[in-house]
Order: structure tokens, then sequence, then C-alpha cells
């Protein structure tokens, strides 16, 4: 019942200003990311309710390509293709993030698709937006730089997916803590990885603000 909440799905894609924001500006600048993340807010809310195809679907980025310039549009694709965008924590609670792409047609999966639709899509609005908002930004900054298009993109990709899981989070099962895996404690702590991942963000900030210093070249990273 929480999991297809709109109060709870609402509240969720505060993640953008909460904590992407945060994130993002750390590594670009407040001014810049704020404009960045707005301008693909805009654009998420123009995609509408329907595909490529004209079937009914969540919004997503996907449902508006000719939003894209040609090197955001293979960005997202690689994001899609390495499971950025999809593995979420609704996906993972309902056993959809790891499943095999021919159980997704099944009535079990096709009905949980669309209990646990809500919440996945504000969490595929998170970390699109932010995945694509700090794509542009990384690729800019590396041609910038002097990077050639081909380096400036790789590096941009590996930025973006980066800055994504470190504000938005990988929830894949690889990714759980070993404590998290057993049997038992999936059930028990299935709520509590979003937690434990929000803690240690946070902890990890705290120390990196008060007690460790940079070189030029990781700060520049």
């Amino acid at each position: 019942w929480f999991m297809t909440s709109p109060a709870s799905a609402l509240v969720n894609m505060l993640g953008v200003p909460a904590v992407g924001a945060p994130v993002l500006s750390a590594k670009f600048g407040a001014a810049n990311t704020v404009k960045k993340l707005a301008e693909f807010t805009k654009k998420f809310s123009s995609t509408g309710f329907r595909d490529t195809e004209g079937n009914i679907a969540f919004p997503s980025l996907s449902n508006r390509p000719e939003l894209f310039t040609p090197v955001q549009q293979r960005a997202f694709d690689q994001f899609v293709a390495d499971g950025l965008i999809d593995i979420t924590l609704s996906h993972d609670l309902v056993g959809m993030a790891e499943a095999p792409s021919n159980l997704y047609t099944s009535k079990t999966q096709t009905t949980m698709k669309w209990l646990s639709g809500m919440f996945h899509g504000a969490e595929k609005f998170n970390r699109e937006v932010v995945s694509m908002s700090a794509f542009d930004m990384a690729y800019e900054q590396a041609k910038k730089a002097g990077y050639s298009e081909d380096a400036a993109y790789r590096k941009a990709i590996d930025t973006a997916k980066d800055l994504t899981y470190k504000s938005m989070f990988d929830y894949s099962t690889l990714n759980k803590p070993r404590y998290f895996q057993q049997p038992l404690a999936k059930v028990i702590l299935q709520f509590k990885q979003f937690s434990q991942q929000m803690t240690y963000l946070l902890a990890r900030s705290t120390y990196e603000w008060i007690g460790k210093s940079y070189t030029p070249e990781e700060i520049q990273d």
C-alpha cells in the first residue's frame, strides 16, 4: 500500500532538490546545476503518458526523443542499457530489477509493474533528470578542458553514472550489504536499504567536510 501511495511518490520526487542538487553542485557549481536540473525537469514534465509508439506509459524522457541532441540520446540509451535508470528501489522490492526480460510479460510481473508504477515513475524522474543533467555538465566541462568529442563523452558518462549512484543510490541486489542479503534479513530489512545508503552519504559528506583535504587533481576528478 505504501509503495503505491501518490503522496509517497510525490515526496520521493524531492530527491532531486534535496539530494541530487547538492551532490551535483559540489562538482559543477550551484548556479549551473540549478539551471541544468530545471531544464531537464521542464523536458520531463512535457513527455506525457504515451511512449513513442502511442502506448500508455508513465512519463519519461524516452517518450520524447526529439527533446535530445544526438549525443544526449546516445548517453540516455547508454544509461538505460547499463540499468542506471530502471534499477530503482520500487522495482527492487517487487523483484523486477533483476528479473530476466522474458519474464516481464507474465501476468504476475505485469500486475506488479502497475502496482509499483507510480513510485517507480517518481524514481525514474529523479534518476533521469539527475543523470542527464550530470552528463550535460560533465560533457561541457570536458570539452572546455580540451578533450576530444569521444573522450569527453566517455568521461561524461563515467561522471554522470558516479554522481547518479552517489545521490540516487544503486539498488541492485549485488550492491546490498551482505547482511541484507540473507533470506530472513531480506524480509525484515527490505525498506532499510534507502536508510542505510542515505546514512552513509551524510556520514561520508560530513567526514569530507570536516576532516579530509583534497589535492587539486582529486578535486578536478
